[in-house]
């Protein structure tokens, strides 16, 4: 399962408990939970995040082209 997400975004912050639940409830029966950042600032304000929430999932940085119809969704 793959979540765009981002540190600022507050209803990413109302979502990420759900992974984390799905990750610990399903993981066994192959699902597998996968964090797509899109902060612009990358690890600076995505590693902190992920251990102040204690995040169980794998997470990478997205990095979107700021005029794309993603990025522009995004904000």
């Amino acid at each position: 399962m793959l979540d765009f997400w981002a540190t600022w975004c507050e209803g990413c912050k109302e979502e990420i408990p759900w992974f984390m639940e799905f990750q610990d409830k399903y993981n066994k029966t192959g699902l597998t939970v996968v964090g797509a950042s899109l902060d612009d600032d990358g690890w600076k304000s995505v590693k902190p995040y992920l251990r102040e929430y204690k995040i169980n999932y794998r997470s990478w940085l997205e990095r979107l082209h700021p005029h794309s119809a993603s990025a522009k969704a995004c904000r």
